[in-house]
């Protein structure tokens, strides 16, 4: 619990609008909120979830930073995130 009031502390100071959006917040945060969704709809298959969705986001990354030639603000842009939420994606999924 205090995670997550740390994770929205910093998203709303750090944010990037006066709303807070789930591209401020934590990867981890998001992926736990995935998680918790995935356990409440136990019971109906939906395969390996978190692997696929996590599989996705390396592939629509890795894209919009070979078309923005590596530069960061370039991608962020033409993926419509702010680039500390690209540079956090990087990371978090292991492309470094």
């Amino acid at each position: 619990m205090r995670e997550l009031e740390n994770a929205v502390e910093r998203a709303l100071v750090l944010g990037t609008s006066d709303v807070l959006l789930p591209e401020d917040l934590p990867e981890t945060v998001l992926e736990a909120a995935t998680s918790g969704l995935q356990s409440a709809l136990s019971g109906h298959s939906l395969g390996d979830f978190q692997s696929r969705v996590a599989d996705a986001k390396r592939q629509i990354v890795r894209e919009a930073l070979d078309r923005a030639n590596g530069v960061f603000t370039e991608a962020a842009k033409l993926l419509n995130v702010h680039p500390n939420y690209l540079h956090r994606l990087v990371n978090n999924l292991g492309l470094r």
